[in-house]
């Protein structure tokens, strides 16, 4: 099987197409008792996703199939795109999984967040997702927190990609705010997001969101 990676808009790939792989793929994410927000969107989301984000597909050459997708979520403050952009939206076929397929979305994504001036991709996954953290690290995202929302049943790692480094990516910097956001998350929400005591204090006091 031979697979080309391309930009979303470098293609025929429609947002119902996008909708459909990303559905199958965190379907089962599910069924490992890990929700993901993404299983929550609906075709419209997704098209609104993609008019801000760099998007990159994998295709089947022979077939024309959609096999794998990606993208970086854009942020703008004064019309100008923000340093870092969001990794987001990440989906491989099981049916191709282990071909290295995700790796070649990250690189093109790196590539193309670069053209952009974007200086780092940040991301974050499911601390029971072990195949994902494994990944993160295997492809150079740096971990640099640790948080709860409402959104997942699970507390998630935060992750920083450098592409132009900056002293904000150096490790020790990065593993030194790990350690702070794990001992202010773990006192203040449990895994669903909900406030204990303290969190609701610090909140008051905006030392978290």
């Amino acid at each position: 099987m031979k697979i080309s990676i391309k930009k979303l808009e470098e293609t025929s790939v429609t947002s119902e197409d996008l909708f459909l792989l990303i559905k199958d793929v965190f379907s089962d994410r599910e069924k490992e008792g890990i929700h993901v927000s993404y299983n929550d969107y609906t075709i419209e989301d997704i098209q609104s996703h993609i008019k801000d984000a760099i998007v990159i597909v994998a295709l089947d050459e022979d077939s024309s199939k959609l096999v794998g997708t990606g993208s970086v979520r854009l942020y703008k403050e004064n019309g100008r795109i923000k340093e870092c952009g969001y990794g987001e939206l990440l989906a491989v076929s099981s049916s191709v999984q282990g071909l290295g397929i995700g790796s070649q979305i990250i690189k093109a994504e790196m590539i193309a967040a670069e053209e952009l001036g974007l200086r780092c991709i940040k991301s974050d996954t499911s601390v029971k997702a072990k195949s994902s953290v494994m990944f993160h690290k295997k492809n150079g995202y740096i971990i640099d927190g640790f948080q709860s929302s409402g959104l997942t049943n699970t507390y998630s790692y935060t992750y920083r990609l450098p592409i132009k480094p900056s002293f904000k990516d150096n490790r020790v910097f990065c593993y030194i705010r790990f350690i702070l956001s794990y001992i202010i998350i773990r006192l203040s929400k449990d895994a669903e997001g909900n406030y204990y005591p303290l969190g609701k204090i610090l909140r008051m006091l905006r030392v978290i969101s």
